[in-house]
């Protein structure tokens, strides 16, 4: 069918008028729809579409350049809008009345959703008689520019530009001097008067007096100018007096020479701080100048390892726990407890699988699981028994209700109907150890075997300290162990240090006490060195500290490495 567009009755009036009076209708907005389904056939005395699907606000109205007395209103329905088909256009003057209708082929309008972005451009063709009885009253803010609306305009600019260049050129090659300009008028000198000024003793003295007196500012010690930033490398090497330095490179360089940046920088400070010791000094500054903290970020990491200290964390009868996760019991029964953080890393760095217990004459007793779930809050997780031949030391099970975790560590415990209490024991022995996760390999010249623990006694007390196994590799029959002593209230130390091999073989004293000085008046650094001949391969060492008051005194963390 054919396709085509006519003024409606109240079109027809309105344009009338407008060629009688010259005053021209204001046309504002074009409107689509999909004929309800069906194409259309435009009348004169339509009012409005059958079904309207969109309306918009006019792009463009204009004369329509191969038939004149023909207008082209245009409008665009952005990709955002669609879902419908277009068969039916409809222009719209200010009031709302329908000035024109017209029918189209069937054209779907997706929308973006769809995922088709498509851009519709709807005209219409209209024949008034005369474009000047319409006129487009406009948004601005919704108005497009068409390509080819872009073109039409850049071609009218560069016929413009083409016609003045022509002129321009016409006037820059006329040498007839076309306005008449004097040599007055241009400022020109004689020749007479420009060699005198050539020869005259200073004939720019204000000039050179102003530049003589401009002072050019330093960019750094060795350079005038403008400031030049250093780079990262040249900040860090610290070796470049040319450039100045960001804030961010300011820091780095600060935080590279007080923190550790590998394991090789540790060792070295380790050993710097072992030779600083060994002259002597007792105070003064670090070398290196981040050793202490690095001291203090591992005494924060055995806080977090080892925070059951202040739970009470001890209370082990007649025994000790050592650095496999054994429970040491010298009586035919158990009694008291020992509780454990369940993030706390063993001394071997392995999971408790199994409990031992030492025993001279056959006994039987209960085995309990127990979690530290918070501060000074414990839960059984599974209980057991034992029965023991007597004998000396025997493995048990752990309880069937039991499951070893995947990651971490539940402390083996023995414990009685007073868990929960909280006393001191007396018999000397140590109490739970371990160390951070995590080792270097060992030689005669490095530092390795970093490891960590805690005590809380009566009088008197030890702290047994274990070195981590010997999958470190070499192990040197020179050993020194460094402990960072913490003291809750001032007592006095017995400065004695036992140094051995595993369970008390090849045991050796020393009194060595290195204050640290300014660092900090509440730390104390302990130094014991032993010829371990009985320390050889496949064991572990450790050193014990003996204090000569613990009634009120806390170990609450133990640095300790063998050199």
């Amino acid at each position: 069918m054919p396709y085509f567009t006519v003024l409606t009755k109240v079109g027809q009036a309105l344009i009338a008028t407008a060629h009688a009076t010259g005053t021209p209708v204001k046309l504002t907005h074009l409107a689509v729809g999909d004929g309800e389904g069906a194409q259309i056939t435009p009348r004169e005395d339509m009012s409005a579409l059958r079904r309207e699907v969109w309306r918009g606000a006019l792009n463009t109205l204009s004369e329509d350049p191969q038939n004149p007395g023909w207008i082209m209103a245009e409008a665009v329905v952005l990709e955002t809008i669609g879902g419908f088909t277009i068969r039916e256009v409809g222009l719209f003057d200010e009031t709302g009345k329908l000035v024109a209708v017209g029918s189209l082929p069937d054209s779907y309008k997706p929308q973006l959703a769809e995922g088709s972005a498509k851009t519709f451009y709807i005209r219409m063709r209209i024949e008034i008689g005369n474009a000047s009885a319409v006129t487009l009253l406009i948004d601005p803010s919704v108005v497009l520019a068409t390509k080819e609306f872009v073109a039409i305009e850049v071609g009218k600019v560069r016929a413009d530009l083409d016609a003045l260049a022509e002129d321009v050129g016409d006037h820059v090659g006329n040498l007839a001097n076309p306005h008449q300009v004097t040599a007055a008028q241009a400022g020109a000198e004689t020749a007479g008067a420009v060699a005198t000024h050539n020869t005259a003793v200073d004939a720019h003295a204000d000039i050179r007096a102003a530049i003589a007196g401009i002072t050019i500012p330093q960019a750094s010690e060795t350079v005038a100018g403008m400031v030049r930033l250093s780079t990262a490398a040249q900040a860090l090497a610290g070796t470049d007096n040319a450039t100045a330095m960001s804030p961010a490179d300011v820091a780095a360089a600060i935080a590279a020479t007080r923190k550790p940046d590998g394991l090789a920088r540790d060792n070295a400070a380790m050993n710097a701080f072992v030779s600083w010791l060994a002259a002597g000094r007792a105070s003064g500054p670090v070398p290196g100048g981040y050793l202490w903290t690095f001291l203090s970020d591992e005494w924060n990491k055995a806080q977090a390892y080892y925070s059951a200290a202040e739970d009470c964390y001890h209370n082990v009868p007649s025994g000790s726990v050592d650095h496999a996760g054994t429970i040491h019991t010298g009586t035919p029964s158990v009694s008291g407890y020992s509780t454990v953080d369940t993030s706390v890393v063993m001394a071997n760095g392995s999971i408790v699988t199994g409990i031992r217990i030492y025993s001279v004459v056959p006994s039987t007793g209960k085995i309990y699981i127990v979690q530290r779930t918070a501060a000074g809050a414990y839960t059984v997780v599974a209980t057991g028994t034992y029965s023991h031949t007597g004998s000396g030391w025997e493995t048990f099970a752990l309880p069937a209700a039991y499951t070893v975790p995947a990651s971490g560590t539940y402390m083996p415990a023995a414990y009685s109907a007073n868990f929960g209490a909280c006393s001191y024991h007396t018999d000397g022995r140590a109490i739970k150890t371990g160390e951070i996760s995590g080792s270097v390999t060992m030689s005669e010249d490095t530092v390795s075997g970093l490891v960590m623990g805690y005590a809380a006694d009566a009088t008197p007390a030890n702290m047994t300290i274990f070195s981590p196994p010997v999958s470190l590799g070499f192990i040197p029959a020179k050993a020194t162990a460094y402990v960072l002593h913490r003291a809750v209230d001032a007592v006095a130390l017995n400065t004695d240090i036992t140094v051995g091999a595993s369970r008390g073989s090849g045991w050796a004293y020393a009194t060595d006490l290195v204050d640290l000085g300014a660092y900090s008046a509440s730390y104390k650094l302990l130094r014991a060195s032993a010829s371990l001949s009985a320390l050889s391969s496949g064991q572990s060492g450790y050193a014990r500290i003996e204090t000569a008051n613990h009634k009120r005194q806390h170990i609450r963390a133990v640095l300790a490495w063998f050199e």
